[in-house]
């Protein structure tokens, strides 16, 4: 039997995790039932009441509107692949003062006595690594036109030189045929 003391300790805990932690229902309406203070970080909130403002105090609410469909999608998927009923996805927020962050998302669905099915998660903010990975991807791109670029260039340079050689042939030939056909004075 868990002691009001041992729930302290666990909300201890869970307030000073290096990250977001949230539960929310598994229905359709995916309240939030828990958050600690890091969400509130995550989100630009001072308090509770602005969050759950912000957020409608869904998990629909906590996500860009763009990336809903396509992450509820990719966690109905998981959950249904996984044994352990787990999930990872990556999507965009849009914090209090409307800047947008990229953040991870690790959950787990689960059974509670209290709330039925809930979905226990665990968030970051991944801007930074999210915005490195899409320039680097993007270099790479960059990288790669150049190469075909270099290439094409390298064959029209090669194109070009055969076509002065031609020219320079048929130059060399017209002007042993005009020393040949032109009569000695």
């Amino acid at each position: 039997m868990i002691t009001e003391t041992d729930l302290s300790i666990l909300a201890d805990i869970i307030e000073k995790m290096p990250g977001g932690f949230f539960i929310y229902s598994a229905d359709e309406n995916e309240t939030l039932l828990y958050v600690n203070d890091v969400m509130l970080d995550i989100f630009g909130c001072q308090d509770l009441t602005e969050f759950e403002e912000l957020t409608g105090n869904t998990f629909k609410g906590l996500v860009h509107p763009e990336d809903y469909e396509r992450i509820n999608a990719s966690i109905k998927k998981q959950i249904a692949e996984h044994s352990k009923e787990m999930d990872y996805v990556e999507y965009r927020i849009t914090r209090k003062d409307g800047s947008i962050r990229w953040v991870d998302d690790f959950g787990r669905l689960a059974h509670s006595r209290a709330y039925g099915d809930v979905f226990y998660v665990f968030i970051r903010d991944i801007t930074d690594f999210h915005d490195a990975r899409e320039e680097n991807i993007r270099l790479k791109k960059l990288a790669e036109d150049f190469e075909k670029a270099q290439a094409a260039l390298a064959k029209a340079q090669s194109e070009i030189n055969k076509e002065q050689e031609n020219l320079s042939g048929m130059q060399e030939e017209s002007a042993k045929e005009q020393e040949t056909t032109s009569p000695d004075l």
